[in-house]
């Protein structure tokens, strides 16, 4: 019964990280290409199309997470995978540029960005694995099931965030 908990907390983890990052993108879509290209990975040919493809098949993360559940967490898990390693190789080349994943930022991309992604990407994993496990038809109460999505929407909240948070209590920002 436990795991139906966990499974409906990674469920709306990465429901609400995939939507409000998905909605972000598409609401600025000419700043989301230009990060793409900042990331300096892809040719500038393929940058557009590329964007269109990470919207879809964000789309495809959001509408699947309540029919195919382990198609949805595959597909998050290694979207992510993907953004974390555009992140590393980014981190590596010293690029001083802004993710933009969940709205605008003013601070460039840091290993805190990475922390983040890690725990999105277990999340994601372990959604996975819990929808392959034959005990996750125990069906939870409505109270039961909108306490675990909250807390994992508060979750989402602050590691969506938590670049922003970091700055804010730079103790060397402080100084400054």
């Amino acid at each position: 019964m436990y795991y139906s908990y966990l499974f409906i907390f990674c469920r709306t983890l990465v429901f609400s990280v995939f939507t409000a990052s998905c909605f972000f993108k598409v609401k600025n879509f000419s700043r989301f290409v230009l990060t793409i290209h900042r990331f300096e990975i892809l040719p500038s040919s393929i940058v557009k199309i590329t964007g269109i493809s990470i919207v879809g098949l964000e789309l495809l993360v959001i509408g699947f997470l309540f029919s195919h559940s382990l198609i949805a967490f595959g597909l998050a898990t290694v979207l992510l995978i993907l953004f974390t390693l555009a992140l590393i190789s980014s981190l590596w080349r010293n690029l001083k540029i802004q993710c933009n994943c969940f709205g605008t930022s003013q601070h460039p991309i840091s290993s805190i960005d990475l922390v983040r992604n890690a725990i999105f990407l277990v999340c994601s994993s372990v959604g996975g694995w819990l929808a392959l496990q034959p005990h996750m038809q125990v069906k939870l109460s409505f109270v039961d099931s909108v306490s675990a999505s909250f807390i994992a929407l508060i979750f989402t909240l602050v590691l969506s965030n938590l670049s922003e948070l970091y700055y804010l209590y730079d103790p060397a920002k402080v100084r400054s």
